[in-house]
């Protein structure tokens, strides 16, 4: 099954956006910051997309799409 992560720290988001997406047949992964999707990304079944919150607790978004395109850009030659 496909594997949604959404990284959010507001509880009524992650409740609307967990909800939607269950219902279209996703299996999702909620954590209430970034530390904790990172840890996420870092398991042998690592969801395949994540939905990330600007702003929240641990890394933030920018910070957290950093350190998931290091091993992407390793790879370019």
């Amino acid at each position: 099954m496909f594997k949604i992560l959404i990284a959010e720290d507001d509880i009524m988001s992650q409740t609307l956006l967990k909800r939607v997406l269950t219902s279209w047949g996703y299996d999702v992964i909620v954590c209430n910051d970034g530390d904790e999707a990172w840890k996420a990304f870092q398991s042998d079944d690592a969801p395949q997309l994540a939905i990330l919150d600007w702003m929240m607790p641990g890394l933030d978004y920018i910070t957290s799409t950093f350190f998931l395109m290091i091993p992407m850009l390793s790879t370019v030659r």
